[in-house]
């Protein structure tokens, strides 16, 4: 119908995952990491737009809400805080991360709290509606003996979407000391560590053609299991002078947005306007890409832009 296609990059993966290979006009991709990833998955693009990780402009607005529950907490007794990511399951481990997987990612924070009056877990499940299928009855009760300690909060509410948990992981992780995500590839922990909260990865699937396994520093950020990343968290919340540098990722945070800015969001929604601006103009589709484009480079530079000019020629020979 003469419009373009547009769409923005969802997750992190790390490495080319065949089933986030992408057909589109244009792309709208973290950083240029994700560039050259979707570039090996054989992703298809005319236009492919560096924004920056587009959620962290809603850090401002939920500081309240995060505080108050971190209130909460303290007043049960807890003095520190840990966000458990959970990275949802499958009914089976063929295509996704089977129930057993997913259940020591509740189980093992939930005995750690019982073990320590001190600690507080908050969960916020991928999948709220199927949580307690995917727990099993046993797990499922645990949890629920957890809660009522007042040291542990589950984020359960689908809210509009009916499926995902409404809540994002920016806001547990506001009111937590650490996160900690269950899995490697994991957009959440990117989340939280894009805020400034010290995030620990598990690569309990066994990644080890990851990037984080280069840009991080696997010792202090990335474990095998949960027994050694609770040990190791229980170390640091009791000598944080001695672990300076636990689950931080710094160093590498410009590599995965390179503005940092909270404005993400912002710079998609300028490039989508300047797409009708020139649709409003009379300009064509491919026009008004290129117009676009054109009008991001200039405001924020070249190097955050990426042109298939095959693709887009052969657009502008098909239109004539």
């Amino acid at each position: 119908c003469g419009g373009v296609s547009a769409i923005w990059q969802m997750a992190y993966d790390g490495f080319p995952v065949i089933g986030a290979t992408t057909l589109s006009d244009i792309v709208f991709s973290f950083s240029k990491i994700s560039c050259d990833i979707d570039l090996k998955e054989g992703s298809q693009f005319k236009h492919q737009i560096i924004t920056g990780y587009p959620r962290t402009y809603a850090q401002p607005l939920l500081m309240e809400q995060a505080l108050e529950l971190r209130k909460k907490m303290s007043l049960a007794g807890a003095e520190h805080v840990i966000f458990a990511i959970d990275g949802n399951s499958g009914g089976g481990s063929r295509w996704h991360t089977g129930g057993s997987f997913q259940r020591e990612t509740y189980l093992k924070p939930i005995e750690a709290l019982m073990n320590n009056p001190k600690l507080g877990v908050i969960f916020k499940p991928k999948n709220a509606r199927s949580l307690p299928e995917r727990l099993g009855s046993e797990i499922y009760k645990k949890l629920l003996a957890a809660v009522k300690t007042g040291r542990c909060h589950i984020y359960d509410d689908l809210g509009l979407r009916n499926y995902t948990t409404a809540a994002p992981p920016m806001l547990a992780a506001l009111s937590a000391d650490l996160c900690i995500h269950g899995h490697l590839s994991g957009t959440a922990g990117m989340e939280c560590a894009l805020i400034g909260k010290p995030t620990l990865l598990i690569d309990r699937e066994g990644v080890p053609f990851h990037n984080f396994y280069e840009l991080l520093n696997k010792d202090l950020v990335i474990f095998n299991n949960w027994d050694d990343a609770l040990n190791a968290s229980n170390d640091f919340f009791r000598s944080k002078n001695k672990f300076k540098d636990f689950g931080n990722w710094d160093a590498i945070l410009p590599e995965l947005d390179p503005f940092g800015d909270q404005m993400g969001a912002n710079r998609i929604g300028e490039y989508l306007h300047s797409i009708l601006r020139g649709f409003e103009e009379g300009l064509g589709r491919e026009d008004a890409m290129l117009k676009a484009t054109e009008i991001y480079a200039n405001k924020w530079g070249l190097d955050k832009i990426y042109i298939n000019e095959t693709l887009t020629e052969a657009a502008r020979l098909d239109d004539k």
